[in-house]
């Protein structure tokens, strides 16, 4: 487990995030451009979440990198309100597929089982 002095900046932010619903690298990664937190890859963002779940404080989600919080190390902390939509954004790990639909999501993943 990670001390709250172990985190960066942008472990915290996207614990943040993580306790407003679950997150993909690609949600993550337009919230902090959004919030000047600055201009992460994806694959940054995914590194940090990939620390984070390590460490036993998020999990992954049928490992098709849709990240949920199960242990803030950070405490509890109140999630502070949001006024964006609770819509989510997917992408898939095995290419560069993106989208905001659940359902759409799991039948890219499927066809990627058909190849």
């Amino acid at each position: 487990m990670l001390e709250p002095g172990q985190l960066r900046d942008i472990d915290k932010r996207l614990l943040l995030y993580l306790r407003q619903r679950a997150v993909t690298p690609a949600y993550c990664r337009l919230r902090l451009k959004q919030d000047e937190m600055g201009d992460y890859s994806r694959g940054y963002v995914q590194q940090r979440l990939s620390r984070l779940e390590e460490h036993g404080h998020v999990e992954n989600l049928l490992n098709v990198g849709l990240y949920e919080l199960i242990d803030d190390p950070e405490g509890d902390v109140e999630p502070e309100p949001t006024t964006e939509s609770d819509g989510a954004i997917y992408d898939c790990p095995d290419c560069e597929w993106t989208g905001d639909d659940w359902e759409a999501f799991q039948n890219h993943l499927e066809s990627h089982d058909l190849d």
